[in-house]
């Protein structure tokens, strides 16, 4: 028994003696954390970038890099090719998610970086004298997690790529909250580029947004117009690359009429300077019914660092316009910015023109069809001022029949030319079941045999094609007595 007894206790001092010696191998081999030191970030589109980091994990053949959008790299996790740049991981990758993690593996060790996307749509808008910045931070962003307190700056450059001993400091060390926009107010022809760049992460993280520059440094021969591809009625826009870049094209409405934000993006494209391009959207995509008409739609070209240029009317043919249904897409514009807009229809005019005999008065003909199970009546009205400005009507003979058609006649002979002499032309509908009185005018503008600025002569007064508004899409009609 004796025995039994010394030997347990024998066992119990060596396991003893064992676990105090393991524990001092732990203290002598302590866990170390290795870190990314240093990241640059560079956007080259809307999705792409160029990063360069700096790890105490030095890059060699067996170390990997991911990209990952949790925390942890998952078995189908897929590593990032990389080169080895005076002693930086050098590599290409598109991230689309607003937070992801980036990660440096080599056998046991990890590094990993918590990322942030900044959330902000740079635009440039050129003065006389100035040009100004506008960061356009997307609201309800923590700004802290992509941007150090003062970590705001702007360079301007003479290169599409930036180059830190090209670029020059337009401003420095800006606050990220209470300053949406920065000035430069020395802008200079030979340096057209501008570079918004954020520090975060106490300076250990550098972001750099893809060039801000005026639409006519990014884009050449731009055109704008509609068609209709197969049925659907398409917006297209085509023009050239100044320098390598991408683009897209956009329409959206924030109009409370729809109350909700609208927002159609075509495809994306990228091309080389001197490339051309061409984007396609479908615009049945805004039709909401009759609920929808008359709002006005923004059209413009998105870039990769997320400026927008506004399209102007210049680069469209205003009178155009496709019919679908009762759904008809046109142009608007406000102070020569273009915008689109469809009108909801009960009628469909299908020809427009003017007749005259030879000998007799010219005769306006318009002819179509409605729909004759919502609407009890429709007309056509010629309005006119006299010098007074009293508004006078005046209206076409309506010649239609229960299936739907109808054909109006208005003698021209009947607009005054002896007060003001001008007369514009709706369409009125009258819906069945109560007195609404609905007006369009969209479908008038320009008919198969009628153009602005044609002519017609009677008994010494000329008779001239006009458009009452501003793009074109109300017909008008001048008197004027030789």
């Amino acid at each position: 028994m004796k025995n039994i007894k010394a030997l347990s206790l024998a066992i119990i001092i060596l396991l003893s003696a064992l676990c105090l010696f393991g524990c001092l191998q732990k203290e002598k081999e302590p866990y170390t954390a290795y870190e990314i030191t240093k990241a640059d970030i560079v956007q080259k589109s809307t999705n792409a970038f160029e990063f360069t980091l700096e790890s105490d994990i030095a890059p060699s053949e067996s170390s990997k890099v991911y990209i990952t959008r949790y925390d942890r790299i998952d078995a189908e996790s897929e590593s990032i090719p990389f080169e080895i740049k005076g002693g930086s991981y050098f590599f290409k990758a598109e991230v689309s998610y607003s937070s992801y993690f980036i990660h440096i593996v080599e056998g046991e060790k990890r590094a990993t970086l918590p990322m942030m996307r900044p959330q902000m749509a740079p635009t440039l808008s050129a003065g006389e004298n100035n040009r100004v910045i506008t960061y356009n931070f997307v609201n309800g962003t923590s700004w802290s997690s992509f941007c150090d307190p003062t970590g705001k700056a702007v360079y301007r450059s003479a290169s599409t790529s930036f180059d830190d001993e090209s670029t020059e400091p337009v401003a420095k060390n800006i606050n990220i909250s209470g300053v949406d926009s920065t000035t430069d107010v020395a802008p200079s022809d030979e340096k057209p580029y501008y570079y918004v760049v954020l520090s975060a992460k106490n300076g250990i993280v550098r972001y750099v947004s893809a060039p801000l520059m005026t639409i006519d440094m990014a884009y050449s021969d731009l055109k704008i117009g509609m068609k209709d591809v197969n049925g659907v009625p398409t917006l297209n826009v085509s023009g050239k690359f100044v320098v390598d870049g991408d683009v897209a094209l956009e329409f959206y409405s924030a109009d409370t009429k729809l109350g909700k934000v609208l927002e159609i993006v075509s495809g994306r494209t990228e091309g080389k300077a001197g490339e051309t391009f061409s984007l396609d959207i479908d615009m049945n995509k805004v039709v909401s019914g009759k609920s929808g008409a008359g709002v006005w739609y923004d059209i413009k070209l998105a870039t990769a660092s997320g400026s927008l240029y506004e399209l102007s009317k210049d680069m469209a043919d205003m009178g155009e316009s496709v019919k679908q249904g009762n759904v008809t897409f046109e142009f608007k514009e406000w102070h020569s910015i273009l915008k689109l807009n469809y009108q909801y229809y009960d009628y469909d005019v299908e020809s427009v023109e003017i007749l005259q005999d030879e000998g007799k008065a010219p005769v306006l003909v318009v002819k179509g069809s409605y729909d004759a199970d919502a609407l009890k009546k429709i007309q056509l009205h010629a309005d006119y001022e006299d010098k007074s400005g009293e508004k006078h009507h005046l209206y076409a003979e309506n010649v239609s029949d229960e299936s739907g058609r109808f054909e109006f006649r208005f003698e021209l002979t009947e607009i005054p030319h002896d007060c003001q002499p001008w007369a514009w032309f709706h369409i009125y509908t009258y819906n069945k079941g109560n007195a609404t009185v609905n007006s369009g005018s969209g479908e008038l503008g320009r008919g198969d045999k009628l153009s602005i600025g044609q002519t017609f002569t009677y008994n010494g007064v000329v008779y001239t094609i006009k458009a009452h508004n501003d793009v074109g899409t109300q017909l008008a009609i001048e008197a004027r007595g030789q």
